[in-house]
Order: structure tokens, then C-alpha cells, then sequence
């Protein structure tokens, strides 16, 4: 004779022959007789798991307030919760849920949209082919097709979408400002002359569903349109033209790329011609013409500077010749000028002449004093 012992968080289920016949409570139980011939089976049931798959045969031998019959229909989830904290999802279905050794209850959510208003706490216990998170940052936008359908442009936030019975796919765009480089661009001017360029794009999506439905690769749409605008622009002009309006050249091609890259969502941020490499003889030919101007303007500055200066001798030398008064301040200031860097006179001359002029100088002297 068969004896079970079911503990305080079970419930078995008897089976004989094959057939549930009994629902077992805790305790010990003795089953069947001594000269039965019939042979059992027992299945334990954990409460602790909160809930039991339905079957009628189940619910024929649950005892009346052991659980309640509820069902997830088929466009929704199920959160079973035990005691207030969420334990498991629960699919589509019909469940018992045990009410004898804990406090057990479900919440049902609609799933039958894309998007779940399911509380991010329970998002963990779905599997990733039924519910995904998808957080867009402030700085991206996420356009979302559920079944080959745009259904919505995400903007920043967090979002539970549900993969259950759709085919779900979406694209992450980057609102930030973007800079694209093309660089040793080999490009011939108007007179003829190869060189090489770098170039440089920043540009800012500002339409979205353009972006992503107006051209296959946005990336290589530009970069191609700014290398074509760039060559038709270079090849229009002389090399001494590109040197001297590279500001200009910036300006018309942002202007020309503008239009283009309008349809596309794309706003053009700037388009610069960064640099120009020119081959190393045309190099030296530059640098000697740039030599040559700059001697000329150097030698010419000389010139006016000459000019100017002859041209104020002649006037000073005018005004002297009308004034001698003014000519003699002028020796004097020469004289007091030229003295200030003499530490020692020496007067060179004869006694006889030095003696005629110290008699001279008497002479003078007594004709004053008279």
C-alpha cells in the first residue's frame, strides 16, 4: 500500500491506473489497499510557482476555493505577480492560479499594437521575441516599421515595443551636426593646371523620413554630390581665380549642394575648400611669381620713399635761399650739434699769426671799452 507525505507549499495529484482521481492536501496519505492490484502514481504540485496549467481533469478534482479559473486571451500577456512582487509572464491561455499559500494575481496587458503601456518593471520577464526596450537618446530619432509599414518616427524616450506576432525593423538617426572629408581630389583648373584638393562637409539631418526614404546610402549621396559640385566648380576657373576666392568658392558650392541635398532632408551646414596641393614645379613657379610682386612693391615703396625725401630738400633748400638769417641758425645748430661730440678742440697755427690775432683781438677790445 502506497504512502505519500505532501509538505505545507504542495498539492499532489493522484493518479490510478493512469487516471487523476484524487487532489491531495498536505499531510501523509495512504492509498489504495492491501491486495489492490491497481497501480498509482503521485504528481506534485509546487505553490510556490503561484499557478498550474488548466486541464478539465485538474479542475474536476480541485476541491471548491482552491484556485481560480482565469484566462490571457489571445492578444494580450500576463504578469502573475505572488505576494505583490511580479514573478513570470504568462502567454495566451487558460491558467489556475493557487489562493491556499500565497497572495496571487495577474495583470493582463493588451498586446495587439506595436508599443506596450506594460510598466518597464515587468519588461525583463518577456522574452526578446515577444517584447524589446528600444531607448532613443535626445539627440536621434528612430524611424520603426512593424510588418514593411512605417508605424512611427520615435523620438527621445524609452519604449517597449512588442515583437510578438509582428516582423519588427528600424533605423537609428543621428540628429547631430556630421562632417564628411574628401580628401586628394585630383582636379584640373580652367588654364589647365592638375592639383590635388581636400574638402570638407558638415551638414545636420532635418527631415527624417526623407533621410531615409529619399535615397539608399545619405553617406554616399553626398559625398558623391559634393565631389561632383566641387570638380564643375574648379574646372571653371583659373588657378590664380581658386587662390584668391576660396571663401567665395565656399559659399557657391554650400549654395549648390543646398538644393540638392534639401530633397534629401539634409541641411548644409558648411562646404569648404580646405586645401590645395599643387604639384611640386607649378609649386616653384608660384613661389617665384609671388617673389617677383613682392620685390616690385617693395622697390616701388623705396621709390615713393626717395621721392618724398628729395622732394622736402628742395623745399628746405629754397626756404634757406630766401632766408640767410634762418641759414645762419641753421650752420649754428649744425656747429652746437657737431660740438656735443667733441672732448677736445686743438687750434693749429703760427706764433706770428697767433700774435696778430691776440693784438687784433686788444685792439678791438679798447675801441669797445672807449
Amino acid at each position: 500500500m502506497p504512502r505519500y507525505t505532501i509538505q505545507e507549499s504542495q498539492r499532489g495529484l493522484l493518479y490510478e491506473d493512469g487516471k487523476l482521481i484524487r487532489f491531495l492536501e498536505p499531510g501523509r496519505h495512504n492509498v489504495g489497499g492491501f491486495f489492490s492490484a491497481a497501480e498509482y502514481q503521485l504528481t506534485l504540485l509546487d505553490l510556490a510557482s503561484g499557478y498550474a496549467d488548466y486541464t478539465p481533469e485538474l479542475k474536476r478534482v480541485l476541491p471548491k476555493g482552491t484556485a481560480d479559473d482565469v484566462t490571457i486571451g489571445r492578444n494580450e500577456m500576463g504578469i502573475l505577480l505572488v505576494d505583490g512582487i511580479p514573478m513570470r509572464s504568462l502567454p495566451a491561455g487558460r491558467y489556475l492560479l493557487w489562493k491556499q499559500w500565497r497572495d496571487v494575481t495577474l495583470e493582463r496587458f493588451d498586446f495587439s499594437g506595436y508599443k506596450t503601456d506594460m510598466p518597464q518593471a515587468y519588461w525583463s520577464l518577456l522574452s526578446a521575441d515577444v517584447l524589446q526596450a528600444h531607448t532613443v537618446q535626445p539627440y536621434q530619432r528612430r524611424p520603426l516599421y512593424i510588418d514593411g509599414q512605417l508605424v512611427e518616427i520615435l523620438e527621445a524616450g524609452r519604449y517597449g515595443i512588442i515583437y510578438k506576432n509582428h516582423h519588427v525593423t528600424y533605423e537609428t538617426i543621428d540628429l547631430r551636426e556630421q562632417e564628411l572629408s574628401i580628401v586628394g581630389q585630383e582636379v584640373m583648373t580652367r588654364d589647365n593646371v592638375s592639383l590635388r584638393i581636400n574638402l570638407m562637409l558638415k551638414y545636420k539631418i532635418v527631415d527624417v523620413e526623407k533621410s531615409v526614404h529619399a535615397v539608399q546610402d545619405l553617406h554616399n549621396a553626398l559625398y558623391n554630390e559634393f565631389q561632383v559640385t566641387a570638380r564643375h566648380f574648379v574646372s571653371a576657373l583659373t588657378i590664380d581665380d581658386l587662390l584668391g576666392s576660396r571663401k567665395e568658392a565656399s559659399t557657391q558650392m554650400k549654395e549648390e549642394l543646398s538644393e540638392r541635398a534639401a530633397e534629401w532632408g539634409v541641411e548644409i551646414v558648411q562646404a569648404n575648400l580646405k586645401d590645395l596641393v599643387l604639384p611640386g614645379d607649378m609649386k616653384t613657379l608660384l613661389n617665384r611669381v609671388i617673389e617677383a610682386e613682392k620685390e616690385a612693391q617693395a622697390n616701388l615703396i623705396l621709390r615713393r620713399e626717395e621721392t618724398a625725401a628729395t622732394r622736402s630738400l628742395a623745399n628746405t633748400a629754397k626756404m634757406l635761399e630766401k632766408n640767410p638769417m634762418l641759414l645762419r641758425l641753421k650752420e649754428m645748430e649744425q656747429l652746437k650739434e657737431l660740438a656735443g661730440h667733441i672732448g677736445q678742440l686743438t687750434i693749429v697755427a703760427s706764433s706770428q699769426d697767433l700774435m696778430g690775432k691776440l693784438l687784433a683781438s686788444t685792439i678791438e677790445s679798447d675801441k669797445h671799452d672807449a
